[in-house]
């Protein structure tokens, strides 16, 4: 007398698929960087994006100098061939400043998702300070370590880019289980060659082709000056 429709689901199967879906559609992190932001009132927000936002801080310094030392090489009264390849050299140096930036912003980016999710947002702010400061004593002390006058910026963008990558990828390994269905750690070698390898791959070439310019110009300054 009472029967079912033949193409209407039981409760229990739509509950079932609905969670699937659900819990498919938040395999990714922005969906759970959404759902998590829900929960944080405006200040705390305000927070989390100050905390995130210091982690570019040391890098956009970075770039200011790299600039600034490029504009003065440029202006200044130095040998033509010397302020160019200097000036050449900040710019590139500035080039690995920005990527330096784009990699710690990733990095406390995919860490912040995790923590707004497991822990409570004060909490969340903790940590996200406590990895901006981190980040921060780190490239002060490869500073100081590699070159204390800082006359030099290139290599030393370049290690700093290099050990945020390094830093990716295991914040890519930490954060690959966040689901609302459980699932084991591994490490997703699309996303890191996307978002890690290409900037770095990119930033190598131009710095590569940079390189080149400057050992022609000290070239055709060696054979004009007939040495």
């Amino acid at each position: 007398m009472f029967r079912r429709k033949p193409n209407t689901p039981s409760p229990e199967v739509s509950r079932t698929s609905s969670s699937s879906n659900l819990a498919s559609h938040n395999s990714h992190h922005p969906p759970l960087k959404i759902l998590g932001l829900k929960f944080v009132n405006a200040r705390l927000h305000f927070l989390l994006a100050v905390s995130r936002g210091l982690s570019v801080l040391p890098p956009f310094l970075g770039l200011y100098r790299c600039l600034l030392d490029a504009w003065k090489h440029r202006m200044g009264d130095e040998d033509s061939a010397i302020s160019s390849t200097r000036s050449s050299e900040s710019i590139m140096a500035g080039i690995w400043c920005i990527v330096a930036g784009y990699l710690a912003y990733a990095v406390l980016d995919g860490l912040m998702i995790r923590w707004i999710v497991t822990y409570s947002t004060p909490a969340a702010i903790v940590r996200m300070l406590s990895a901006a400061t981190l980040n921060i004593v780190m490239v002060h002390a490869v500073h100081s370590l590699i070159s204390s006058e800082q006359a030099y910026q290139l290599h030393i963008w370049i290690l700093i880019s290099c050990v945020l990558t390094l830093a990716y990828i295991i914040q890519n390994f930490v954060t690959s289980n966040l689901a609302l269905e459980k699932k084991a750690r591994s490490v997703d070698l699309i996303q890191i060659a996307v978002f890690a390898v290409v900037p770095v791959g990119m930033a190598s070439f131009l710095t590569m082709l940079g390189l080149i310019r400057c050992l022609t110009i000290v070239q055709w300054d060696i054979e004009a000056a007939g040495i």
